[in-house]
Protein backbone atom coordinates (compact mmCIF):
# COMPACT_ATOMS: atom_id res chain seq x y z
CA UNK A 1 0.00 0.00 0.00
CA UNK A 2 2.64 2.49 0.37
CA UNK A 3 4.33 1.62 -2.41
CA UNK A 4 1.36 2.30 -4.62
CA UNK A 5 0.68 5.95 -2.76
CA UNK A 6 4.62 6.86 -3.34
CA UNK A 7 3.86 5.76 -7.12
CA UNK A 8 0.48 7.94 -7.03
CA UNK A 9 2.66 10.77 -5.48
CA UNK A 10 5.34 10.62 -8.08
CA UNK A 11 3.24 10.20 -10.96
CA UNK A 12 0.71 13.35 -9.76
CA UNK A 13 4.71 15.36 -8.95
CA UNK A 14 5.71 14.56 -12.64
CA UNK A 15 2.28 15.44 -14.57
CA UNK A 16 3.09 18.75 -12.62
CA UNK A 17 6.10 19.36 -13.86
CA UNK A 18 5.17 18.48 -17.14
CA UNK A 19 2.11 21.07 -16.96
CA UNK A 20 3.80 23.62 -15.46
CA UNK A 21 7.62 23.46 -17.63
CA UNK A 22 5.09 22.93 -20.86
CA UNK A 23 7.57 21.30 -23.12
CA UNK A 24 7.34 21.63 -26.78
CA UNK A 25 9.16 21.13 -29.89
CA UNK A 26 10.04 23.86 -32.53
CA UNK A 27 11.57 23.29 -35.66
CA UNK A 28 14.83 25.81 -35.88
CA UNK A 29 13.87 28.35 -38.66
CA UNK A 30 17.46 29.61 -39.50
CA UNK A 31 20.90 28.58 -39.85
CA UNK A 32 22.40 30.45 -37.29
CA UNK A 33 23.57 27.65 -34.63
CA UNK A 34 25.61 25.97 -37.30
CA UNK A 35 27.26 23.57 -37.61
CA UNK A 36 25.64 22.67 -34.04
CA UNK A 37 21.94 22.84 -34.93
CA UNK A 38 20.47 22.50 -38.61
CA UNK A 39 17.92 24.55 -40.09
CA UNK A 40 15.04 22.19 -39.68
CA UNK A 41 16.37 20.39 -36.72
CA UNK A 42 13.90 19.87 -33.84
CA UNK A 43 14.65 20.71 -30.15
CA UNK A 44 12.50 20.16 -26.79
CA UNK A 45 12.14 23.06 -25.20
CA UNK A 46 11.80 23.45 -21.46
CA UNK A 47 10.62 26.81 -19.66
CA UNK A 48 10.86 25.70 -15.98
CA UNK A 49 14.63 26.48 -15.81
CA UNK A 50 13.86 30.16 -16.14
CA UNK A 51 11.06 30.25 -13.92
CA UNK A 52 14.13 30.04 -10.80
CA UNK A 53 16.84 31.94 -12.30
CA UNK A 54 17.77 33.47 -15.40
CA UNK A 55 19.66 31.99 -18.35
CA UNK A 56 23.47 31.47 -18.33
CA UNK A 57 26.40 31.84 -20.78
CA UNK A 58 26.49 28.67 -22.80
CA UNK A 59 23.10 27.74 -22.94
CA UNK A 60 20.80 28.28 -25.93
CA UNK A 61 17.40 30.25 -25.69
CA UNK A 62 14.21 30.86 -27.70
CA UNK A 63 12.70 33.94 -27.68
CA UNK A 64 10.04 35.77 -30.50
CA UNK A 65 11.29 37.68 -33.23
CA UNK A 66 11.98 41.55 -31.83
CA UNK A 67 11.07 42.65 -35.36
CA UNK A 68 6.98 41.36 -35.67
CA UNK A 69 7.90 38.52 -38.44
CA UNK A 70 5.93 35.69 -36.21
CA UNK A 71 9.50 33.51 -36.16
CA UNK A 72 10.94 32.13 -32.67
CA UNK A 73 14.60 32.55 -32.80
CA UNK A 74 16.89 30.20 -31.25
CA UNK A 75 20.53 31.62 -29.61
CA UNK A 76 23.78 30.42 -27.24
CA UNK A 77 24.05 32.83 -24.67
CA UNK A 78 27.27 34.53 -24.69
CA UNK A 79 27.42 36.95 -21.83
CA UNK A 80 24.62 38.23 -19.19
CA UNK A 81 24.37 41.66 -17.37
CA UNK A 82 27.78 42.48 -15.96
CA UNK A 83 29.46 40.76 -18.68
CA UNK A 84 31.26 41.57 -21.88
CA UNK A 85 31.86 39.61 -25.02
CA UNK A 86 34.40 40.11 -27.43
CA UNK A 87 34.44 38.08 -31.01
CA UNK A 88 37.51 37.83 -32.67
CA UNK A 89 38.90 35.55 -35.75
CA UNK A 90 35.94 33.20 -34.51
CA UNK A 91 36.66 32.87 -30.97
CA UNK A 92 34.45 34.46 -28.37
CA UNK A 93 35.84 36.16 -25.32
CA UNK A 94 34.03 37.17 -22.19
CA UNK A 95 34.82 38.63 -19.36
CA UNK A 96 33.15 40.39 -15.89
CA UNK A 97 32.89 44.28 -15.89
CA UNK A 98 34.12 45.40 -12.32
Amino acid sequence: MVVLSALVVAALAALMMFVLASPRYISVPSGSMLPSIRVGDSVLVESLTYRFRGPQPGEIVLFDDPVPSGLTLIKRVVAVAGQMSISKAGVCWWMVLP
